[in-house]
């Protein structure tokens, strides 16, 4: 069963908010051509899109969540944001690995933000909260992330991960075996549902994904 709650404030700020969550055992080496070539396609069709990232309902959403839990969405933005504007651009996408690859995928087609993470490494009950001032951790790619305003998942170790980037600590490696995936419903059930029937496909398909539990918070 996976530990996971929402703070009354994060509820206040997003009523509609709903977290998907998928638990799998997984086998994590480099992504398959096919892969490749559906996060190309996948790419290409988000870019084909003419309206503008930031009016796109599930970009839209989650900005209107940072901006309520007092973060500018310009400077710090989504996930899945960043990735459609580098689509946009003509920039090739990251290559990591079949796990990364699968959540990248999922993204682009829902541009939904997904936090993916090591269960190993997760010391669980595990929250979503607003980031404290001062909260930072080492993100993936990144230097220190500044965590105020910003949606963040901690566990009891602290904060681990958020829309925007995740940490360096719970990453996925090619040591994992067993992940969480935590999708953010910020445009509620419906758009969630098929995402996950999608993610927890992609996985079995490209990562002999085992879906252990599949939970909505």
């Amino acid at each position: 069963m996976i530990e996971l709650t929402i703070d009354p404030q994060i509820h206040a700020a997003a009523p509609g908010l709903v977290l998907g969550c998928v638990r799998a055992t997984v086998r994590t080496e480099p992504g398959s051509d096919a892969l490749w070539a559906e996060m190309q396609r996948a790419a290409e069709e988000a870019a084909a899109d003419p309206a503008e990232p930031a009016a796109r309902p599930a970009i839209a959403a989650t900005r209107e969540l940072y901006r309520r839990l007092g973060k500018d969405p310009s400077r710090y933005r989504g996930s899945p944001e960043a990735l459609l504007r580098r689509a946009r651009s003509g920039k090739e996408l990251y290559r990591i690995h079949n796990v990364v690859d699968v959540i990248n995928l999922v993204s682009l087609r829902t541009l939904l933000p997904i936090g993916l993470y090591d269960a190993a490494k997760l010391r669980p009950p595990l929250l979503l909260r607003r980031g404290a001032d001062g909260e930072a951790y080492d993100g993936i790619g990144k230097e220190q992330l500044n965590l105020d305003g910003l949606p963040v998942l901690a566990d009891a170790e602290g904060p681990f991960g958020s829309p925007t980037s995740d940490s360096r600590r719970t990453m996925v490696t090619d040591a994992t075996s067993e992940v969480l995936a935590v999708v953010f419903g910020v445009t509620g059930r419906r758009e969630l549902e098929p995402a996950m029937e999608m993610l927890s496909d992609l996985l079995r398909r490209h990562c002999a994904g085992e879906v252990s539990d599949a939970t909505f918070v």
